[in-house]
């Protein structure tokens, strides 16, 4: 491994805990885009999270949910850009699921949660 692995291990490593904290929150949040259900809310949690890490954020309102753009200055002139969405898909048929869809649970020492099923916390 080379010094940068380090230390990105090490900032990992430091900020695991708050990381996992702050994606259960996220996942917690219902945000169905097909029922316009929590969309706003999931927004300003993502935005939120933003400001937190030191981002410089913009939340575009739209006729349909919230755009949030959040830029970081680096130490580089290249631009590094990440693309994602916050919504998730309807989590029915609520049966099938063995713990409700937006409560974090941890089974077999992985997270599980209707969120996880999609990209909204991939990045």
């Amino acid at each position: 491994m080379n010094a940068n692995n380090d230390n990105i291990d090490k900032v990992l490593s430091e900020n695991l805990d708050n990381y996992i904290q702050s994606t259960a929150q996220l996942c917690a949040q219902p945000s169905v885009s097909a029922r316009g259900e929590g969309m706003d809310a999931c927004a300003e949690m993502v935005v939120q999270l933003f400001n937190k890490h030191g981002f410089q954020v913009e939340l575009i309102s739209t006729p349909g949910n919230p755009i949030v753009v959040a830029r970081a200055q680096g130490q580089s002139e290249r631009t590094m850009l990440f693309y994602n969405h916050y919504d998730v898909q309807p989590p029915e048929p609520l049966e099938l699921w063995t713990t409700p869809p937006f409560e974090p649970t941890l089974r077999d020492g992985a997270s599980t949660h209707a969120a996880l099923r999609t990209t909204k916390v991939s990045w």
